[in-house]
């Protein structure tokens, strides 16, 4: 038969599951705290509604009124006498003075919980009506009530596990000290917990985001240490770690922190020493000339100060390991010197390649010295990507994307098709073709061979936030110099189609720089989604005025001036 206990604590949790979603906090008398017009979700990111609205309506005396108004018309007189048992001047007694604390669960014996008060260090027996308390934490965040010398749950706020409430208790007792607050002296100090909850509420949120903190170092030290471990071997580890150091304080012109140093260690180690069962210890395997070579025709350095640190990272750290490893052999540095002398054709190699994430500074510097709008072609690139993600994205067996892909995909983007046709294909799309061939050639995208559609569907590949960790401007520069490459056309159209597209541009920039384009210039149609994406990446102003914008004339020089006019889309650095 259902007891007091168990009406207290149903009505409670009603009033709360209503509170939490349909009440007007500004009804509500706020402490100075809250009187800055923001939302609680603003406010406590990290407390649940139902903790706040229990704030709000148990809580605080200034909100007493309000509260026994609000809790009366929302349990009705139909639920009040549903139960012969409840009294509401009882309940009021019982719900206000109610109060939060942190407690760890000691026994569990069927529907009672022994539970210390790690505030009051006290130790409570309480009766669970609803089951709140489970074997999956030991700490909870609760709000607890007392009727007839028996203590009932009526709330939990959150609950955590014992790493965690270390973090919280320790920046609790902190607070409380701050505020000199003695809890062995204190007279009421469970008045103290209900009035000042919304600043341990605060507290809470505080020590969240420092307990997130410590996990996420911990896990990343982990996975550091375990990494090492397979980079070096176990003496050379304690040499790169003490090396490291020296490295990061060093006052001399060469000085990279530790997350500089491990970006550089891990590029070189998983794009080639791990692919060949080799690791920075394999002294007398290891041809730099050679891995510098690999990686730079790769495009695997985003630019030439990276190429540059690295170098000088491994030359540094190989001198260093001569002076302490006895078993060291010279081959590392000899082969690092020969690095050091064919710089310039890694840097030739890097500017030729369509692979990685190369960008030419020169040509950042030119973008972000110019004034331009947010480029068009950037936003639905990225569009393209949320696609990819969200939605299936296959090709058949020929390796084209589907019909009905195509027109899905294009009707998301808000594609223009090249020809008016009943089924459509990718070709017919210049930009998806392009969105396509940039997202396999930066590794964005894989195929995944083995799946429910029996050929090749694409997904994000863990090498994606490379591209989305770079910022608005690189990814332009990477753009520009990746579609002004000859490479980067080949497969996607015939010899004959892009000498033709080729002329068709070359005579466009030309007209436009000596300011000699017919008033009725005309194209033909085909022409006009290539002239869309030069509109979209900022190059061009608008189909009706075919001009230069400020960027893409500093755009055009710069490329003139680096190579003939007559090359522009068939750049070879080799040559």
């Amino acid at each position: 038969m259902i007891n007091k206990l168990d009406i207290f604590s149903l009505t409670t949790s009603l009033i709360l599951e209503k509170a939490k979603n349909n009440i007007n906090f500004n009804d509500a008398t706020y402490p100075d705290i809250l009187n800055e017009g923001k939302e609680e979700s603003d406010i406590f990111p990290f407390m649940n509604k139902s903790a706040f609205a229990g704030w709000i309506l148990f809580d605080t005396k200034s909100n007493l009124t309000f509260s026994k108004d609000y809790i009366t018309n929302n349990i009705g007189d139909d639920y009040i006498n549903g139960f012969s048992e409840f009294n509401l001047d009882e309940y009021f007694d019982f719900i206000f003075s109610s109060y939060s604390s942190i407690f760890t669960v000691e026994e569990i014996e069927g529907s009672y919980i022994y539970l210390r008060d790690l505030i009051l260090n006290v130790k409570i027996k309480a009766y669970d009506s609803q089951h709140f308390i489970n074997k999956e934490f030991n700490n909870y965040f609760l709000r607890v009530s007392k009727y007839q010398n028996e203590y009932v749950i009526v709330q939990i706020n959150t609950s955590f596990n014992d790493d965690f409430k270390d973090f919280f208790i320790k920046d609790l007792r902190d607070y409380l000290n701050y505020e000199k607050i003695n809890i062995k002296k204190f007279a009421d100090m469970k008045s103290y917990l209900k009035e000042n909850l919304i600043n341990i509420f605060y507290v809470y949120g505080s020590s969240l985001s420092d307990y997130s903190t410590y996990v996420q170092e911990r896990f990343d030290e982990d996975q550091e240490n375990r990494f090492l471990n397979k980079a070096f071997s176990k003496e050379d580890k304690e040499l790169f770690n003490k090396f490291s150091l020296s490295l990061s304080n060093s006052t001399k012109n060469f000085q990279l922190n530790r997350d500089e140093i491990m970006y550089y260690v891990s590029l070189i180690y998983d794009e080639y020493l791990k692919n060949n069962d080799l690791n920075y210890s394999s002294y007398k395997d290891l041809d730099f000339k050679k891995i510098y070579y690999e990686l730079s025709l790769r495009g695997q350095f985003c630019n030439l100060s990276e190429l540059n640190n690295s170098l000088m990272l491994f030359k540094n750290y190989y001198l260093y390991i001569k002076k302490y490893n006895k078993n060291f052999d010279d081959l590392p540095i000899k082969s690092i010197d020969k690095a050091i002398d064919n710089t310039f054709i890694y840097q030739n190699l890097l500017q030729n390649s369509i692979e990685g994430y190369f960008v030419d500074e020169t040509l950042l510097d030119i973008i972000k010295n110019s004034y331009f709008e947010e480029s068009k072609f950037i936003n639905e690139f990225e569009n393209f990507i949320d696609y990819i993600q969200y939605y299936y994205l296959y090709e058949n067996k020929n390796g084209e994307l589907s019909p009905a892909v195509v027109k899905s995909i294009s009707k998301e983007l808000g594609l223009k098709a090249t020809k008016n046709v009943k089924n459509l294909r990718e070709y017919h799309f210049p930009e998806l073709m392009v969105f396509l061939k940039f997202a396999k050639i930066k590794n964005i995208i894989s195929v995944e061979k083995e799946n429910l559609f029996k050929h090749g569907l694409y997904e994000l590949s863990s090498n994606a936030y490379k591209y989305l960790n770079l910022d608005y401007n690189e990814k332009l520069a990477l753009w520009f110099s990746t579609l002004i490459n000859k490479e980067f056309y080949r497969d996607m159209y015939s010899q004959n189609k892009i000498d033709k597209i080729k002329k068709f541009m070359i005579d466009l920039f030309v007209k436009i720089d000596e300011n000699k384009l017919e008033k009725n210039y005309s194209y033909q149609g085909e022409y006009e989604p290539i002239i869309g994406i030069l509109i979209d990446l900022g190059i061009f102003k608008d189909f009706d005025k075919l001009e230069f914008t400020n960027l893409g004339k500093k755009i055009f020089k710069y490329y003139n001036k680096l190579i003939p006019i007559k090359n522009i889309i068939n750049i070879d650095f080799k040559k």
